[in-house]
């Protein structure tokens, strides 16, 4: 069955059904409460978090507060141009602030594209560069858990803004 697939097109029936299933959920607990979001995600799931934002601000203009992008996949690596599709769901937000946070050497999510697609965005938009990481967020002579502190105090600083 995966022959007649391509990757892509597998990639997309999944990730449709999955914002299909939370959006489902998350229309419930709307339907029960007032209660506002921030939505994270990582790589793909930062994606993904940006379509379920968008779905839930369709239906209810302030229900998400903000969405952290972490390693955002802006890029296919090589190919700088696939950045002009992938960055539709970051220009569809139109109020729900936003957080970035890639590092300098994330072939997935070049610095100058992504400024620029910051600049258009209509929401208000944020970056933290961490100086020579990778897409996973590594960096050749650092600790984990020293990259892990730097980014966590800068997503702690973010979400006391929004809260």
């Amino acid at each position: 069955m995966m022959n007649t697939f391509s990757k892509n097109h597998f990639s997309k029936f999944f990730l449709r059904k999955k914002i299909k299933i939370i959006y489902k959920f998350n229309s419930n607990v709307l339907s029960l409460s007032a209660y506002v979001y921030l939505f994270p995600g990582r790589s793909m799931g930062a994606r993904t978090a940006v379509a379920v934002c968008n779905r839930m601000c369709d239906r209810q203009k302030d229900a998400v507060q903000g969405v952290l992008c972490l390693s955002f996949p802006l890029n296919v690596p090589g190919k700088p141009q696939t950045f002009v599709e992938r960055s539709h769901g970051l220009h569809a937000l139109s109020q729900t602030s936003v957080l970035f946070v890639s590092g300098t050497a994330d072939n997935m999510c070049q610095q100058n594209l992504l400024q620029n697609v910051m600049l258009v965005m209509k929401s208000p938009s944020a970056v933290h560069w961490v100086k020579d990481a990778n897409h996973g967020l590594a960096v050749r002579g650092r600790t984990e858990e020293s990259v892990l502190e730097e980014v966590n105090s800068q997503i702690i600083a973010w979400v006391l803004q929004h809260k």
